[in-house]
């Protein structure tokens, strides 16, 4: 096979000196060129997802009644709510955010306490107060609360 093809070339290379060039390329017996590399095709770049926010709470986790009115239970502060807590969801601690007012309802300061955890289904009292900074507070209020993941 190796002698046919030098045979070939010279045939070819003895055209062309010879002045018959279109046979030459007619005829021509040079092995084929390497077979040309197929670009690969790059996959697109996956879309990347936007982080969800999580929160380190439950919303609605925790339903608050204020049962002040039907308690027999004492403050041990200056002022306080009694809050039935019950937990919607599994609660590892809570935060209770409240105002204090005065006695002609304008707002004196805020404040907040943390409960220990509370499990799904069960319920509790707590007492929810503050010692007053200012002589002129006069009750507090309950305004939110937090269930905690």
């Amino acid at each position: 096979m190796g002698k046919l093809l030098k045979l070939g070339v010279a045939v070819a290379a003895l055209l062309l000196v010879t002045g018959c060039s279109s046979l030459a390329s007619d005829y021509d017996l040079q092995p084929d060129p390497t077979p040309t590399v197929q670009p690969t095709k790059t996959p697109l770049p996956t879309p990347t997802e936007t982080p969800v926010e999580t929160l380190d709470y439950r919303p609605d986790g925790l339903k608050v009644v204020d049962v002040t009115d039907r308690t027999s239970k004492q403050c041990t502060f200056d002022m306080c709510v009694f809050l039935k807590l019950t937990a919607v969801k599994t609660c590892s601690k809570i935060t209770l955010d409240g105002t204090t007012y005065t006695a002609d309802d304008e707002e004196v300061d805020s404040f907040s306490d943390d409960f220990s955890r509370l499990k799904k289904g069960s319920s509790r009292v707590v007492e929810f107060g503050t010692d007053a900074s200012y002589d002129s507070e006069d009750y507090v209020e309950y305004d939110s609360a937090t269930c905690w993941k």
